[in-house]
């Protein structure tokens, strides 16, 4: 439905930092540019957990480090590259991950600052360095060929283990 020549995948529970579009725009100057997400921050809740700035920096470290994103970082992409690529995976887990793969095939995948503001009700609701473990985990097991749909299965047995 959208009409515009950039497209911003954005979470339900995320906001965009200030000038967010702008910022993205401005991403695109560089025609070398396909794509890019933002860094992130937890929103401070009532019973959000002292450590979830310390795992934003960790996942903040890995973006810069390795130039990729999950969708909780707002991802963005040039509306005919999506076309290109035919879209999202209808995966149940990592559809973002490898969307993001993709787009860094096309050319520059570009980090920037932000950050986008997320919710932390999952790392609340299963303890943040569980949480922040199983996510790693998962992400290995995808990057070693582990099929999404076992990935989410995985992904559920844990967090129903955790109730």
């Amino acid at each position: 439905m959208a009409t515009g020549d950039v497209l911003v995948f954005l979470h339900a529970d995320a906001t965009l930092p200030p000038h967010a579009l702008e910022q993205v725009i401005r991403a695109f100057d560089d025609a070398a540019v396909r794509g890019g997400a933002f860094t992130i921050r937890f929103k401070r809740e009532p019973g959000s957990p002292l450590s979830m700035p310390v795992i934003a920096r960790g996942i903040n470290f890995r973006t810069w480090v390795t130039a990729t994103a999950t969708g909780d970082q707002a991802i963005f992409v040039r509306r005919e590259d999506f076309a290109a690529l035919g879209g999202y995976e209808p995966w149940p887990l990592f559809e973002d991950v490898d969307l993001v793969t993709r787009i860094r095939r096309l050319g520059r995948f570009r980090i920037l600052a932000g950050p986008v503001t997320i919710s932390d009700r999952r790392y609340r609701t299963f303890g943040p360095w569980r949480t922040a473990a199983l996510m790693w985990w998962l992400r290995a097991l995808y990057l070693r060929g582990v099929p999404a749909d076992e990935l989410k299965r995985r992904f559920v047995d844990v967090r129903l283990r955790r109730q």
